[in-house]
């Protein structure tokens, strides 16, 4: 499950459920961000976490705290194996796709055709 950064009081991002209780995920590292540090490589306001037919977690991160602008150009999209709990990949975005007005929010992924589709709530 994930728990956007929409309110001040935040304690992590990302969690699995563990004996009825959310417990961070993939480790409290990635889930320790605070206002102020760098959120390249943790994560910053998740909007959604997603499982493919691969055996994948696909984490999307806006990275807008109270669903104000991008943080510091951190939003992305992290690649988790799920056997393993390991960061496969982390995919950033240039600045002319995800500017820090965009609204990164969803994502699907069709291993098939090897595509994964993101929407975009604010500017289409």
């Amino acid at each position: 499950m994930n728990y956007p950064y929409w309110l001040d009081r935040h304690s992590y991002s990302v969690a699995e459920v563990k004996d009825g209780k959310p417990v961070p995920y993939p480790d409290v590292e990635w889930n320790s961000f605070k206002k102020g540090e760098d959120g390249q490589n943790k994560f910053v306001t998740v909007q959604s976490v997603v499982t493919d037919d691969k055996g994948f977690l696909w984490v999307v991160d806006a990275a807008e705290i109270g669903l104000g602008k991008v943080y510091q150009h951190s939003s992305k999209v992290v690649k988790i194996n799920l056997a393993n709990t390991k960061i496969e990949k982390i995919y950033r975005f240039p600045e002319n796709v995800v500017s820090e007005d965009v609204h990164i929010n969803d994502i699907r992924v069709d291993n098939e055709n090897g595509f994964a589709y993101l929407s975009n709530s604010n500017t289409g």
